[in-house]
């Protein structure tokens, strides 16, 4: 099933028409007239988008903005037909009261409530929007989601499974701040975090269950370890669920934040050594009987990135907490002694400290630090809180002038993951390429040079999506390169291919490989100058025409070539000098795959890319 990947354009992000130019990788905007407040000038709004639109009045019985009548709106809709979109989101109720519609435009049928079914009607695409917060919700939707021209959307606490239902129409908010419905993640987060399009409905589940910041990497982190095992298996946020109701959905584990460490002990049914002196729970993996086992994954991480302690030293740990206890058992293991400050404390130096641990969400919105009034200079400084990449916490930014060693909320969250995710059964170790994405791999080269085979390979080691931009002409159009080149031709294929280039660079931290003619495209040699790292993989044009013949995939002869052998050499000979002149770095691909995997891994690897 071909699943098309929808931005929903709304406020804060989307608040006039040039914000429409922000639309990222989307292949459609779903322009929310209920909530833009387009009034006259919806021909505007059309006219000012990069993809084409699907015009959406949402009634506020179906938990949108308008008001009016089913008459005023499917007037707003043909409206909105009449001036461009390429799509009309209507309700049931909507529905009969379009008339015709200009020809060309096509309809999404919606419902959206707890008892959302498929809407009576002629449509395109139904589309059904339901709250799943539980168990049953969620089987029931594993149960449904299997007609292809149905998009299931699950919203509310659940609403990231929505990746497991690959629907025809994949919607995700603009960005991290503009969900129009409970839950609902961004676009980029589905498809570079979520592993949109990777994963089945039986796909075994985990998730992150607490109040975490807004921003965290441990979806990221995780479904990167899965995405370089080939599992099968999504992690997912639970926002705003509560512990005792996460422990009752159908999910393999969990990884536990504040404020439920303490509870999650006392649901387990054993404890690892670590959880029970610290008497917390980070890390749940449901056990052959069905129950909780408990381990707590911090202390781990924590006595992995700190020293042995010299002789007499002590440390300071910040607060009372889950991870407070986490650090005074680590801290205790590696020799020091440790005194716990409340949060209602200072911190008083003692001549014997070397550490300092900052336990507590204080100073990750950059505010004050009103406990901190003692030097940091010559201490090892641990700061739990973290955040995105290119920001820094209040003490981390105060401890960069003065500590000897500091250590982010970033580190320690990679270092106790390397741990949880061998306890999901996982490989651990290429977390770090989803708390720092590295720039994007673009692989250039001649037909048969192996740019698809190496770069699904690299990508999976990596733990990185992988987009092959000959896959995406097809996912966008639903036609093969093939096809475009023998019926519309050349000139409209390299059109065609250059726009979704655009879209795919959009992405962030992939690893892409491209057509052999991309760099035909004027438009596409600019588009890969100013994006990514782009690796030239270089063959001679008889093993790339050799290669080619084993290819089963159909593909016209370029214009001139008699037989492979000779279209090769003839498409090197023109292409080579723009493969050069892009490169960042080239590699002989006439080599075995896996040498070639690894060459190509190290070089993408100098770009502080850790590669497993």
């Amino acid at each position: 099933m071909t699943t098309h990947y929808v931005a929903v354009a709304a406020p804060p992000a989307v608040r006039t028409p040039v914000d429409l130019a922000g639309c990222g990788a989307a292949d459609l905007i779903e322009l929310r007239l209920d909530l833009l407040g387009t009034g006259d000038d919806v021909g505007a709004w059309i006219d000012a988008s990069p993809r084409p639109v699907i015009a959406t009045m949402r009634s506020r019985e179906q938990g949108g903005a308008f008001d009016g009548s089913a008459e005023d709106a499917a007037a707003l809709l043909r409206e909105a037909a009449e001036s461009g979109a390429a799509w009309i989101d209507a309700e049931e109720a909507v529905r009969p009261l379009l008339g015709e519609l200009p020809d060309g435009v096509r309809v999404i049928l919606s419902a959206h409530g707890v008892d959302a079914r498929r809407p009576a009607g002629e449509a395109d695409i139904y589309k059904i929007a339901r709250p799943v917060a539980d168990a049953a919700a969620l089987a029931g939707l594993r149960r449904e989601a299997l007609r292809e021209d149905t998009a299931w959307i699950p919203y509310g606490p659940l609403a990231s499974t929505r990746v497991l239902f690959q629907p025809p129409l994949l919607y995700g908010a603009w960005d991290e701040e503009s969900s129009v419905v409970a839950g609902q993640p961004s676009l980029a987060a589905l498809l570079d975090e979520l592993r949109a399009g990777e994963v089945t409905p039986e796909a075994t589940l985990y998730a992150l269950i607490g109040k975490p910041p807004a921003w965290s990497a441990s979806p990221a982190m995780h479904n990167a370890v899965f995405r370089a095992g080939g599992r099968d298996a999504l992690y997912v946020p639970l926002p705003d669920m509560n512990l005792e109701a996460a422990l009752n959905l159908p999910f393999a584990g969990f990884s536990v934040t504040h404020p439920y460490k303490g509870d999650a002990l006392k649901a387990c049914a054993t404890l690892s050594d670590d959880a029970r002196r610290s008497g917390a729970v980070n890390t749940l993996i449901r056990n052959s009987d069905g129950g909780w086992d408990g381990d707590n994954t911090d202390v781990a991480g924590l006595r992995s990135i700190l020293d042995p302690a010299p002789a007499h030293a002590t440390a300071f740990v910040y607060g009372t907490g889950g991870f407070a206890r986490a650090a005074t058992v680590a801290l205790t293991d590696l020799g020091y002694g440790v005194r716990l400050g409340p949060r209602d404390s200072t911190y008083e130096r003692e001549p014997s400290d070397r550490v300092l641990v900052n336990a507590t969400p204080s100073g990750a919105d950059r505010g004050p630090l009103p406990w901190l009034t003692s030097a940091l200079d010559g201490l090892v400084v641990v700061d739990a809180p973290y955040a995105a990449a290119g920001q820094e916490t209040s003490l981390v930014h105060r401890a960069l002038d003065d500590a000897e060693v500091v250590l982010d909320g970033a580190v320690l969250l990679h270092a106790q993951a390397h741990y949880q995710a061998a306890l999901f059964g996982g490989e651990s170790g290429v977390q770090a390429t989803a708390l720092r994405p590295p720039p994007t791999l673009v692989l250039l080269g001649a037909r048969g040079a192996g740019k698809t085979t190496v770069g699904r390979r690299v990508a999976t080691r990596s733990g990185r999506p992988f987009v092959d931009l000959d896959a995406e002409v097809t996912r966008v159009t639903g036609r093969t390169a093939a096809d475009w080149i023998q019926n519309s031709g050349w000139d409209a294929f390299r059109d065609i291919e250059s726009q979704l280039l655009e879209r795919v660079l959009a992405r962030r931290g992939i690893v892409l490989a491209t057509g052999g003619g991309v760099v035909d495209s004027g438009v596409s040699r600019d588009l890969l100058r100013d994006h990514g790292f782009t690796v030239y993989l270089e063959v001679d044009p008889h093993i790339a025409a050799e290669r080619v013949a084993r290819d089963p995939t159909p593909r016209p002869l370029a214009p001139g070539a008699s037989d492979a052998h000779e279209e090769a050499a003839m498409l090197i000979t023109r292409r080579a000098s723009a493969w050069l002149a892009l490169a960042d770095a080239e590699v002989d691909a006439g080599r075995s795959v896996d040498e070639v995997v690894r060459a190509v891994a190290r070089c993408w690897g100098t770009q502080d890319v850790e590669i497993v």
